[in-house]
Order: structure tokens, then sequence, then C-alpha cells
């Protein structure tokens, strides 16, 4: 199933489940809870939210109960019921989920541990600020490259790069950047998961080049299109359509902001997605008022109500 979910076959993942089920006398078996887990975190690759939450939550309490707070099958379930309810905006859930389980950021699988170091890193943002934000991706960071995880440093130098434009700090801005291209530059030819990598340093680079160079930044937002399309990435593809939207709007475009506007909110309805547009922060609010006027239907609303919070 990992390597279905890895190159975007979600639904042989999932056959492949169907096909060879938990049978009743092993359901509290560990590994047997692992395989569901799995099952779980093929959801959240594709972006179904809603769908994620609803097993993940119920497979999480099952572990517990089960086999135990530090299991394996309940370190996977965690990082992917935290991951739902930070997207769903439910921040306490997210953080309560996470807490006291350190192994989940330091001796976990690459998809646990990047899922829980980018919950960890917005919930600190979130809560705690930028300058305290930026803490824990730096450190994360040195931790990730000391075991080798490629894939997950460039998730925590991106971050760090999210960080750092909110702070107007360019030179370490810049400094981070530098090291994910480098990164991006190493793995652009790598399979699999490591993929990723070269798509994640083109968001980031999209992101600085938003304000001042736009065309660039839709360059670089196509690279990160063309991957959340070959892979089946849904919030990948949210954000990209939500990020050009964004650079239209800068650059008074307003027929092709619309409509990036209007595919990003019909996509994230589908999904269940919200932190996705709100941790876009003022530039992606600017975008709901003009798609209110024109659009009828429920989770614009439900996203204006949370701007306006």
């Amino acid at each position: 199933m990992f390597a279905y979910a890895a190159a975007g076959r979600y639904a042989e993942a999932k056959r492949l489940f169907e096909q060879h089920p938990v049978v009743p006398a092993e359901r509290d078996n560990d590994m047997a809870l692992v395989a569901q887990a799995t099952h779980a975190s093929v959801a959240i690759f594709e972006g179904s939210v809603r769908e994620v939450e609803r097993e993940s939550a119920a497979l999480l309490s099952h572990s517990l109960h089960a086999v135990g707070r530090y299991s394996i099958s309940a370190n996977v379930s965690a990082s992917v019921a935290a991951d739902a309810y930070y997207e769903l905006d439910r921040i306490d859930d997210a953080r309560e989920t996470i807490a006291n389980r350190r192994g989940l950021l330091q001796s976990s699988g690459p998809n646990v541990m990047i899922r829980t170091s980018l919950c960890c890193a917005r919930l600190d943002l979130l809560q705690e600020g930028a300058d305290t934000a930026l803490m824990f991706p730096q450190r994360q960071t040195a931790h990730l490259v000391s075991v080798r995880q490629p894939r997950a440093v460039a998730h925590m130098l991106a971050e760090q790069v999210k960080v750092l434009l909110l702070k107007h700090d360019r030179a370490h801005m810049l400094k981070a950047m530098s090291q994910l291209d480098e990164l991006a530059r190493t793995h652009v030819d790598d399979p699999g998961y490591k993929k990723e990598i070269p798509a994640i340093a083109a968001l980031a680079r999209a992101r600085v080049a938003c304000e001042s160079q736009p065309e660039e930044a839709l360059r670089a937002l196509e690279i990160v299109r063309e991957h959340a399309r070959a892979f089946g990435r849904g919030r990948l593809a949210v954000l990209t359509d939500l990020l050009c939207a964004i650079v239209f709007a800068e650059t008074r475009n307003a027929d092709n902001a619309h409509a990036c506007f209007v595919r990003a909110l019909e996509a994230g309805q589908r999904l269940g997605l919200v932190r996705t547009f709100i941790d876009e922060g003022a530039p992606a609010a600017k975008l709901r008022t003009p798609c209110a006027r024109t659009q009828g239907g429920g989770h614009h609303v439900t996203l204006r109500e949370r701007f306006a919070r």
C-alpha cells in the first residue's frame, strides 16, 4: 500500500487492503492495526480529509486500548489523525493527539515524522507566533539530516522559508531557500516519494517570488501542479490553485484569479479542506469576497466565517 501511495495509485492500494482484510481474530494485533493505519494514510495522500478523520480517530482509539500508546499502529494512526484534525481546524485535538509523543518526531518512519513535524511547526506558528515557530523546524531539520531523511528535510526547510517570509527576514530566508534548491537538484531524478522534493522546492520558490516576480512564481507553481496531477496529491493541487489565484490577483488578472480560486474552493469542499485556505492569510482572504458574490453553496461561507475570525 505504501508503494502504491508513493506512485499515486490509490485505487490499487485500497483494493489490496480489501482483497486481504484483517480477520476478526487478528483485529487486536499490532501489525494488523498497522495495515489498517496504512489504509488511512493512503487517504491522507489523496487529500480526503473527512474520510481520514473518521477512520484514523477510531483506529487510534482501538490501538491505544489494544496495544498501547507507544505501539507502531498508535504512532501511525496518531500522525494521520493529527494531520486531519489540523486541516479541519480542530486545533486542540491536533495538539492533544501528538502531545508527549517524541517518537513521532524522532524515531518513526519518514511519513509519520513528516506529518507530525509539519503539524508541530504549524501549531507553533498558529499558537506561539513566528519567533517561536522558527525554533522547531530548525531543530528538526538538524535531526532529520542526521538520520538521512532528505524528503523530511525538504519539508522542514520549506516551513522555515514560510516563517522567515512572515518575519521579513530575507537573509535567512534566502539561505534556507538555497539549501532547499540544492536538495532538489540532488534528488531531481529520484523515484517514488522522493520525487516530491523538487515540487516542495518549487512551492517554496513560488512563495518567495509571489510579490516581486509573479511570472517566476507561476512557473514554479506549474511544476507543483504537474507533480500534484501526476501523483494525485489532492491537497497540493488545491494549494497550487489557491496560490495561483493569489498571484493572478496581485497582477490584477481578475478572470484567472477567480477561475483558480473557484476551482480550489470546489476541490476543497469535496476533500474537506479548511486550514489549506486559512493558512495563506490575508492574500487568500481578499479572494473570498468576489467569489462569495457569484457563488452559491456552503464551503465558501464556512471559509468566510473562519477568515473573519
